[in-house]
């Protein structure tokens, strides 16, 4: 095919191609007019503007806006009329005329090639997506109710950095609206709903300006951070909770345990100790007081809280517990030497008897926690030489191993 014929050819196509476009871009104007057919109007305005040459062109991307906008004009008719309407259509409907308003900014701006002058729709279109902004924030609430946090994310992301496209230039959003920050903090809500960091963190500066919802945004960072392994973050986070809200369960509770599982129970004390100034009748903080001061070897001071304990709440099975096992310690420590004073040995005795009935209560309260009672148990009955009971115990152990 010598080369006149190829650019003949080539001509025809290209042609042919044209005229196609044309005719589809005649049916959407048609869709437009008698109200029908949008979904397949959309379709074809999609289609059209997959072609990189097309997305070039301003008037191409302002009857997709028109397809859209006529779609979502239809269904808030249908709303105002009381009639069925798809509230997440909706909400969809209403994103896609917002990144359509500012994909014709931006197209605009590229043509303009840095002449302001030249944007022709930018001061038209940025009071129409005025108008429709809100509904993105309420998108995101409206799918975080449903439990759809990545749907959330987008709208509240779309939200947010709509505030800072060229298209609302002047407008001074990030200053003026008192909804970004709490939109910021329903984003680092819904990343922390999703275990992902990146989209809980992804706005969180701005967050942080929701002074209302500060608590639970340490709350939800805290989380985040020990789901990136981050603790120094994260005990830096409980810390700043602890010291803004000491009466919050959830900073001085994950304070405690951490230093609990680390065996730093001085750290833990203090906290606990920090804690019970603020609520000195708190019964967990009790509970937890109790258990530090069994770790930290306080005997006396451990049997005397545990006993103050029960005499207002007798069915708190760990307060039995501690007190039982501070005075079974104490009898295993006294045991070390009790061999070379017969007086040490009665104290022995002695310890192991004031253990058992918190051990007992404590087995009776917790059958199934075989794990905490039944050594002791089986050490008490032992060195009581009380023989039915220790058979039984015994018993266990073996059906234990």
């Amino acid at each position: 095919m010598n080369r006149f014929y190829f650019i003949l050819l080539l001509s025809v196509i290209t042609t042919a191609a044209s005229a196609s476009i044309k005719k589809e871009l005649q049916q959407v104007k048609t869709s437009l007019k008698t109200g029908k057919e949008l979904d397949k109007a959309e379709r074809i305005m999609n289609d059209v503007l997959a072609k990189p040459d097309n997305r070039k062109d301003v008037k191409t991307w302002l009857l997709l806006f028109d397809v859209i906008k006529k779609k979502y004009e239809q269904g808030n008719e249908r709303l105002y009329l009381q009639q069925t309407a798809d509230t997440v259509t909706m909400y969809n409907l209403t994103k896609k005329m917002c990144l359509t308003l500012e994909s014709i900014d931006s197209v605009e701006r590229v043509n303009a090639n840095g002449n302001e002058n030249k944007i022709k729709y930018r001061k038209k279109h940025a009071e129409e997506l005025f108008t429709y902004k809100p509904n993105l924030f309420f998108g995101g609430t409206y799918f975080m109710s449903k439990k759809m946090y990545d749907k959330a994310f987008e709208f509240f992301s779309l939200y947010i950095d709509c505030a800072q496209t060229p298209i609302f230039t002047g407008y001074n959003i990030l200053n003026t609206d008192p909804q970004l920050p709490r939109a910021a903090f329903y984003s680092v809500y819904c990343g922390y709903k999703l275990r992902k960091p990146e989209l809980a963190l992804r706005y969180l500066p701005l967050a942080e300006k929701d002074k209302e919802r500060h608590e639970y945004l340490l709350q939800y960072l805290a989380d985040v951070y020990l789901l990136q392994n981050d603790l120094e973050r994260y005990m830096a986070v409980l810390k700043q909770g602890f010291q803004d809200y000491p009466t919050q369960t959830y900073f001085y509770t994950h304070l405690i345990e951490y230093y609990s599982k680390d065996n730093n129970w001085t750290s833990a004390n203090s906290y606990v100790d920090q804690a019970l100034a603020a609520m000195p009748e708190h019964l967990w903080l009790r509970v937890a007081k109790s258990t530090i001061l069994l770790n930290l070897g306080q005997y006396d001071a451990c049997i005397a809280l545990c006993d103050s304990i029960i005499a207002k709440n007798k069915e708190v099975p760990e307060v039995y517990l501690n007190a039982g096992l501070a005075y079974f310690n104490r009898a295993v420590e006294q045991e070390k030497t009790a061999r070379t004073s017969r007086d040490l040995k009665k104290k022995v005795a002695a310890s192991y008897r004031s253990a058992l009935p918190y051990m007992e209560q404590y087995r009776r309260l917790a059958p199934k926690d075989e794990s905490r009672w039944l050594l002791p148990l089986y050490n008490i009955y032992l060195n009581l030489n009380m023989g039915k009971e220790f058979e039984e115990m015994d018993r266990l152990m073996k059906a234990t191993k």
